[in-house]
């Protein structure tokens, strides 16, 4: 079984004000939600790489 793991550094911008304004709470929230649809587009992406090099 192969495993492959992606590092990432990314800049959200405004992400400073949304923590002084709405709270770190918030700010946490904004943070966790945006990993989730990065996770969400890499999985999919990965699958469809899967597909496309299972159908060659």
């Amino acid at each position: 079984m192969v495993t492959a793991a992606t590092d990432s550094l990314t800049d959200l911008d405004y992400f400073k004000e949304i923590n002084d304004r709405f709270d770190h709470h918030i700010g946490d929230l904004a943070l966790t939600g945006f990993a989730d649809v990065c996770r969400d587009v890499l999985q999919q992406s990965n699958q469809t790489t899967s597909k496309s090099t299972q159908t060659k």
